[in-house]
């Protein structure tokens, strides 16, 4: 949002370095259309890059572990998201990383920060519970639910 909204670009090696704890989302629709998790992840990265012209201000790692565990954190909710460990509520993204050099423990993390896109979704569970799979959404009529959208906005939009 910071870059959409010409807000700058917060300092956030130095911000992690000083013991602040950093979480990445993708904020709302009003300051972020996209709503892309992946898409933020490069981002981060990027931007940090580019301000910083210090190729290891920010790494893959990092912009994983905002998008987790560190996020989780920000929001006080460490206790029960962000990570995959036993007593934690199981939500879980399976991803196709098909890739032409191969999968290693670390391309897989370069590809799901710099390459991955919603188009490698390929099943999305949410506390235990299926809700996407095979490019279908499980629990909700998607086109009833777009349909609804649709009629709302043509009908509430300030002109």
């Amino acid at each position: 949002s910071n870059a959409k909204l010409a807000s700058g670009v917060a300092p956030v090696p130095a911000m992690r370095r000083a013991g602040i704890r950093v979480g990445l989302g993708t904020d709302s629709t009003v300051s972020n259309n996209s709503l892309d998790i992946f898409q933020e992840m490069k981002a981060s990265v990027l931007l940090q890059r580019a301000v910083t012209r210090d190729a290891h201000s920010a790494t893959a790692a990092d912009a994983f572990a905002m998008a987790t565990r560190e996020g989780a954190s920000v929001l006080g909710w460490d206790d029960a998201i962000g990570t995959l460990v036993t007593g934690k509520q199981a939500d879980l993204v399976i991803l196709d990383l098909d890739h032409p050099l191969g999968s290693t423990a670390r391309r897989v993390l370069s590809d799901l920060v710099y390459r991955v896109g919603p188009q490698h979704v390929r099943e999305v569970l949410v506390a235990g519970r299926t809700i996407y799979a095979d490019g279908q959404f499980t629990r909700i009529d998607a086109a009833a639910m777009q349909a609804h959208i649709k009629h709302h906005y043509q009908n509430h939009t300030t002109r």
